[in-house]
């Protein structure tokens, strides 16, 4: 089993009840800086060509680094699904997926959190 597998669902049911265009994610970026704001991270660098952001997990091993990255947008389309979890933000929808990539991540984050030597709380 997955560790925080129902939390997990529960952000990914969040994010794809509250989709935003390109340009205008602050609600999806704020939600999400908030709970990596509860995690060990190095640094957080916020505003990355809008509302994007960078999370740092230095384990302090020299060598090459990794790049993960999500898009925050859904698409300026009706979300037709009739569950619980559907659009609330009428004409939008995340169909791309994007929901689903930003939830991944924010686990990965979580079990770098957990995982890395040399980890220390954010305190930007």
């Amino acid at each position: 089993m997955i560790p925080n597998l129902d939390y997990l669902k529960s952000v990914r049911s969040h994010l794809h009840q509250y989709p935003e265009i390109p340009g205008a994610e602050k609600q999806t970026a704020d939600y999400l800086l908030a709970e990596i704001q509860k995690l060990n991270t190095t640094q957080v660098i916020k505003n990355l060509g809008g509302y994007g952001f960078l999370v740092v997990f230095d384990s302090g091993v020299v060598g090459d680094s990794l790049l993960f990255r999500a898009e925050l947008d859904g698409l300026p389309i009706t979300d037709t699904k009739d569950c619980s979890r559907q659009s609330k933000n009428a004409g939008f929808g995340y169909q791309c997926g994007h929901n689903g990539h930003m939830t991944i991540l924010l686990g990965l984050a979580m079990h770098l959190s957990d995982n890395l030597p040399g980890q220390h709380k954010n305190e930007a």
